[in-house]
């Protein structure tokens, strides 16, 4: 049995999470091999009050099937932004972390599912968990995988839903240089292909190029087929990262 002092940062960060999410002592106690009652004291010495009895046996409700069928625009910008920043983790657990400034970004996450989790927030990071086998499932036919780096693969969804998808995978993984002459896109390689697919797709004749950093692939448009895209991606957009979008206008 691992003592508590040999448990990494992140370890006892992913203990802290799960718990302020609902997943109940036994179960995580199991998954670190220890017991509940070791388990119990690391959570109040990092200033957590435990669950009532009552609470305990509470129940988290969600969509659990949101994914099942990719139908709208905010499905499929949410399926893009977990295509790059979210990840399936032990136990069918839909995992999410971003940096404190974009918390407000996993509150309308939390809204889109009508999630009764809580989004826990930290003074440099946030994060929400989903605990769904049949959330999980949906998300693996789209590409969403568990250790799923360096084999994302694009999702194939409606034409007409692609650039809410692929908005949401810049959110998640793109950028906009602050002097607005670059927009780049970070991923595995037949991600970054499909991204250029869709852009050449809208801009046939522009100039744009794919580098590579070890394993990381880099999709990178200056130019007037920049702000072509940008009016793609965002134009009459219902859903996107805030800091994001105000950038993109």
């Amino acid at each position: 049995m691992p003592a508590a002092f040999k448990w990494t940062t992140e370890q006892v960060q992913d203990m802290l999470t799960c718990y302020e999410q609902g997943e109940s002592l036994k179960k995580i106690a199991q998954r670190y091999e220890t017991s509940w009652q070791v388990l119990s004291v690391l959570l109040k010495k990092h200033g957590l009050v435990l669950r009532s009895q009552h609470e305990a046996v509470r129940r988290h409700t969600c969509k659990y099937a949101y994914f099942h069928d990719i139908d709208s625009e905010d499905k499929a910008y949410w399926l893009g932004f977990l295509t790059a920043d979210g990840c399936i983790t032990t136990g069918d657990r839909v995992t999410i972390h971003l940096a404190s400034v974009d918390c407000g970004h996993l509150y309308k996450l939390k809204k889109a599912l009508e999630a009764t989790q809580v989004v826990s927030e930290g003074k440099r990071s946030c994060s929400l968990v989903i605990c769904s086998p049949d959330m999980a499932a949906d998300l693996a036919r789209y590409g969403v995988l568990p250790n799923k780096t360096f084999s994302t693969k694009p999702a194939r969804i409606a034409p007409e839903l692609a650039r809410h998808y692929w908005r949401g995978v810049f959110d998640g993984d793109g950028w906009i240089a602050r002097n607005g002459k670059l927009l780049v896109l970070v991923g595995d390689y037949e991600l970054i292909l499909g991204f250029q697919a869709f852009v050449f797709a809208h801009c046939p004749k522009i100039r744009a190029s794919i580098t590579r950093k070890e394993t990381i692939y880099q999709f990178k448009l200056q130019g007037d087929g920049m702000k072509r895209m940008l009016e793609v991606l965002y134009g009459d957009a219902t859903v996107y990262l805030d800091r994001k979008y105000q950038l993109a206008k």
